[in-house]
């Protein structure tokens, strides 16, 4: 290859002590590239900090320099920023390579590195945005601002560690952005036009008209050239009509084009009318045309309409609602490969009517949760009496109960093909993945280290419930370090006293299994208070955001309003306060908002707007609908993959792939297999575990400062037993015992005995070890030998923990694939 012209920005303010290590990954990056292309010409300005820090490099290794100063001079009176702008536009004109040294946060600064990086990913070329996650004297706490690209769709594994490291390496592709001239928006938008039918109910009937017209009219003024124009128009129009279309005497050219026109117009019409008359019939044709070839959806909601035009990308879908919201049907009705039906769901004709046994896969998506397990229910009946099988059944139920409920009714047969999914549940996984709350990482070596993350959670609603519920499960450390959840809501006694009843095993005002609960959660405070109504009370120095904003806090702010304008009112008020105070006290604050339009741009443009009130705060829009209901997310293979590999692991199966090569597809298959057995409750505790395996590597690798072999990610030989000594064990895998305990009493299940070191205690556990009967009934009790504290625990129960825990590597060299 040729030589490559990289341009490269960054923050002047980078923290002097960490130089060494920026000068170190910066100078293995372009070695990196240097294999690959024959020379490099590096674009660079002449500032402190980074630009000065890549020049030495380039000098180093012979990269040719291109100095942008001698390139583009300041114009006299030209403000910084103006020039600096200019700089940057000539960078990303010039070269299909950007190396941002950045912390990841789009400030607004004109000319700043957010503002050079943002130009690159508008370029209308392509371009490779490679991103070093970098802390500056201004920030401590950078963040990965393309984290969601680290989620490989195609391969359902992650490109990388998901969560933000200093400085580790992220790249990013950008895509082609083609600017449509007016001929290639003609085009397009005629295509549009006869896909939807628009053309052939509108258009084509007004261009016969005024061709019969034009020519009838021209016609007839050469046949009778003394008649008046306006007999003329007459005679043409009654052409239309068929009244006087025989002509007498010697006709011509334009009259008989005309005739044929007029005659054309009429059959359209007829045959527009027939079509509207047959339209039960030819839907019902469509839907025999379809068979094999189609998606089933059932419930009329936001997000099933979301999941119907996403599918109608890849194939046709059928859509079932029962609920009478015409208007939400009015955007599906142009798409001609989307039928909608009319109908119950849960009726066994219109399922049988819709060929639901042929279709790829079923969505059932309606609002009520009811109606999703009685449809799960008639299918599940329908393919006994039919002897068919359902192909791959999607059911969206929030409750947990529910969720019991419908896989203990199932028959195995529909169960394995049945995946029982909440899309505010994936979300919340999905953001907690790649932007973790639990960031203590980041703050090691501070003079105050962080001890309290504070996750304030404003709006209680459906998402919100999930954020806690996750927290809760997940929200387990070492005991040095706490976890706050503050919920500003409405009427918030009341529902504080609603959650409890909900999740009394978490109750710690209730006496009974109270050590139990003090022992899980006793790192966890749970706050309700009331949501303020006023701009004045949002930014009293009592408002709980506001005195959260220290420098010993890690702080996260989630607005998860479903109606995003209320969200927004509250962001434009507090953001720039909020804004000063995470300056002033350079603290770990990163803010979230619920933005469930589907207008990706439109998102962009939220997101920049508050990046101009606060250009210190990290703040991303997230739970977009067209993303959160689409095929890709709606399956969540990605987020799945490592509680597959977990579960697998507890049912004794080889995973490792790296060292498993000849049997690679026997082992897939067996790890898939075993998932599908899998209880709802059981594939619920995998996930669970594989959340917080993440949350463990964040507590655990910087104890040994991220030293690992990229490829198997094994610790480095010289820290191994740092990692692995017998006081870390033990600590990592009580914490893990924790979070199983946590994760069981909101499932409700209770101790089966507090009194762990009684001798009715130790025979109980023996029984539980080798009665299975007895066992399989006090669990459908809801009772659990093993919720006691850690040290309590069987050896056996121990050593599953602490296996878990060394297993890590051999999780993650499964899930990732740099």
């Amino acid at each position: 290859m040729g030589h490559k012209t990289i341009a490269l920005t960054g923050h002047i303010d980078l923290i002097l002590d960490d130089k060494p290590i920026i000068y170190d990954k910066l100078r293995a990056k372009f070695i990196e590239l240097l294999n690959v292309n024959k020379s490099i010409v590096l674009l660079i300005g002449k500032a402190e900090g980074a630009d000065q820090i890549a020049r030495e490099i380039a000098v180093e290794l012979g990269i040719t320099i291109v100095d942008l100063d001698k390139q583009l001079k300041p114009i006299q009176g030209e403000p910084s920023g103006e020039y600096y702008r200019r700089q940057g536009e000539y960078l990303v004109k010039n070269a299909t390579m950007l190396i941002a040294l950045w912390d990841g946060i789009f400030s607004g600064k004109l000319g700043g590195t957010s503002d050079i990086v943002k130009m690159a990913l508008d370029a209308s070329s392509e371009k490779t945005i490679h991103h070093l996650i970098c802390p500056r004297e201004s920030n401590h706490f950078p963040v990965s601002n393309f984290a969601a690209e680290i989620i490989n769709l195609k391969s359902k594994t992650f490109n990388r560690i998901p969560f933000t490291v200093h400085y580790s390496w992220v790249q990013f592709n950008t895509s082609v952005k083609r600017k449509s001239t007016w001929w290639t928006s003609l085009v397009s938008n005629a295509i549009k036009s006869v896909q939807s039918g628009l053309f052939w109910i509108y258009l084509l009937p007004i261009l016969l008209i005024l061709a019969t017209l034009g020519l009838g009219s021209w016609g007839f003024t050469i046949k009778n050239p003394c008649d008046t124009a306006l007999n003329h128009f007459f005679n043409a129009l009654n052409l239309i009509t068929f009244d006087g279309s025989v002509i007498d005497g010697k006709s011509n050219l334009q009259i008989d084009i005309s005739r044929i026109l007029g005659l054309l117009l009429v059959l359209s019409a007829f045959i527009y009318g027939f079509y509207i008359a047959l339209e039960k019939q030819r839907i019902k044709l469509k839907r025999r045309l379809w068979r094999k070839d189609f998606y089933l959806i059932s419930g009329l909601t936001e997000k099933s309409i979301r999941l119907a035009k996403n599918l109608a990308n890849h194939s046709q879908v059928v859509l079932i609602y029962k609920n009478d919201e015409t208007s939400q049907t009015n955007s599906l009705v142009n798409n001609d490969k989307i039928i909608t039906i009319h109908a119950d769901s849960s009726s066994k004709r219109i399922l049988k009517g819709a060929y639901a046994f042929d279709a790829k896969k079923t969505f059932l998506m309606d609002e009520d949760e009811t109606q999703n397990i009685r449809t799960a229910q008639e299918l599940d009946s329908l393919s006994k009496t039919e002897k068919k099988t359902i192909n791959s059944l999607f059911v969206h139920v929030n409750k947990d109960e529910n969720r019991k409920l419908l896989q203990q009714t199932l028959s195995y047969q529909t169960l394995i093909k049945s995946h029982i999914f909440n899309t505010e549940e994936n979300t919340v996984r999905r953001l907690l993945l790649l932007y973790p709350p639990d960031r203590f990482h980041q703050n090691e070596g501070t003079e105050t280290p962080a001890i309290t993350c504070v996750n304030i959670i404003i709006g209680w609603e459906e998402l919100s419930q999930q954020l806690v519920l996750a927290f809760l499960r997940q929200g387990h450390f070492t005991h040095d370090k706490k976890l706050k959840i503050i919920i500003l809501c409405k009427d918030s006694e009341t529902e504080h006293t609603k959650f409890l009843n909900n999740y009394p095993l978490f109750d710690a005002t209730l006496h009974e299994f109270k050590s139990i609960k003090q022992y899980t959660w006793g790192n966890i405070e749970l706050i309700f208070k009331e949501l303020p109504n006023s701009s004045y009370e949002w930014l009293k120095e009592d408002n709980s955001i506001i005195t959260s904003i220290k420098k010993q806090n890690i702080i996260n702010l989630y607005f998860t309003f479903k109606n995003s304008i209320e969200s927004s009112a509250i962001l434009d008020n507090i953001l720039p306060k909020v804004n000063t105070l995470k300056k002033t006290n350079n603290c770990n604050l990163q803010a979230f908002y619920f933005y469930n339009f589907p207008d990706k741009s439109e998102e962009n443009q939220t997101e920049e707007h508050f990046n101009k009130k606060a250009p210190d705060v990290f703040l991303k829009c997230f739970g977009n609908y067209r993303d959160e209901c689409s095929l890709d997310y709606l399956q969540n293979s990605n987020i799945d993959t490592l509680a597959k590999l977990i579960n697998a692991k507890y049912s004794g199966i080889a995973i490792d792939q790296i060292t498993l090569k000849e049997n690679k597809t026997i082992t897939t298959t067996a790890i898939e297999k075993a998932w599908l057995n899998c209880s709802e409750k059981d594939k619920s505790s995998s996930r669970q575990a594989a959340d917080h395996l993440w949350v463990k590597l964040r507590l655990l690798w910087p104890l040994i400062n991220w030293k690992f072999d990229p490829i198997t990610f094994e610790p480095d030989g010289e820290v191994k037993n740092i990692l692995y000594n017998k006081k870390n064990i033990q600590i990592f895998a009580e914490i893990e015992h924790r979070r199983w305990c946590a994760e069981q009493l909101l499932w409700g299940y209770s101790p089966i005995t507090e009194d762990a070191s009684s001798k009715a205690y130790l025979e109980m556990t023996e029984k539980w070890n080798n009665d299975k009967a007895w066992k399989k009934s006090q669990q459908a009790e809801l009772k659990h030998i093993d919720l006691v504290p850690f040290e309590e625990l069987t050896m056996h129960e121990i050593q599953k923990d602490i296996e878990q825990l060394l297993a890590i590597p051999e999780f993650l060299r499964n899930v990732i694939k740099p």
